[in-house]
């Protein structure tokens, strides 16, 4: 089986990697006082973002991430489902074209710099091994915390916004003894790029994503294996 089989039977096999990507977390916030919720759900299973803008400039943000996939019991012999569970929260240094002094809302350009820090939990995850010529099933189980630098830039009409997101994200896990890698430390460095686009009417739209997710090279060690390689998302944004 070539490689390229083996890491689409990975996104087809409905296991649980190691780490799951979430959707990206893109505000586009204006000015001080605003506040930016939003539920979606996708291949990162249901995820849900909030920030709000503590001045023209800067805001705080946290997002929270829950993905099951049939919660299986190990001891049956069927190591290939769990569950992953993420939270987070960090700082925004953001451009929304409309500062408070300026009574006006609407079009603009939106741009942010955003640094978080994500710290979660793997259980009884399973992940498959791109061995030649057949792939192995091994499980992972663990702790982990992933910083992420992103930046992102878009624009927003009254009733459209399209933009772009770009990630650094820096996974550190930590096998515990139910791993079949016990008590080993692991991590991976991955940039991933994203898609957004969002319609509606008012204060609340509806939103589509597409990311990739690309191990560097050079920024894995120890056992992690591939994660989720790309991020398909739907969900509701409220702007306060």
């Amino acid at each position: 089986m070539s490689r390229p089989a083996l890491v689409l039977l990975l996104l087809l096999s409905g296991c649980v990697p190691m780490y799951v990507p979430a959707s990206v977390h893109a505000p586009m916030l204006e000015r001080a006082g605003d506040v930016h919720l939003a539920v979606s759900g996708g291949t990162q299973g249901g995820q849900l973002n909030g920030a709000v803008a503590i001045t023209d400039y800067l805001a705080v943000r946290a997002s929270a991430q829950g993905y099951n996939a049939g919660a299986q019991d190990p001891s049956s012999g069927d190591r290939a489902w769990g569950s992953f569970l993420s939270g987070g929260a960090g700082v925004s240094l953001f451009h929304g074209g409309n500062p408070s002094g300026d009574v006006t809302t609407g079009s603009g350009l939106r741009a942010s710099v955003n640094l978080e820090l994500h710290g979660g939990r793997s259980d009884g995850g399973g992940e498959f091994r791109v061995t030649l010529p057949t792939p192995t099933v091994n499980a992972f189980s663990g702790t982990f915390f992933r910083p992420v630098l992103q930046g992102d830039v878009g624009y927003e009409w009254e009733y459209f916004a399209l933009g772009v997101a770009a990630r650094l994200s820096a996974l550190q896990f930590q096998h515990d003894g139910d791993s079949d890698f016990p008590n080993q430390g692991a991590s991976m460095l991955t940039a991933e790029p994203f898609a957004f686009a969002r319609v509606g009417t008012g204060n609340v739209k509806f939103e589509l994503q597409a990311g990739g997710i690309l191990p560097l090279p050079g920024g894995t060690g120890g056992e992690v294996g591939f994660p989720l390689l790309v991020v398909l998302s739907g969900g509701l944004i409220v702007d306060l």
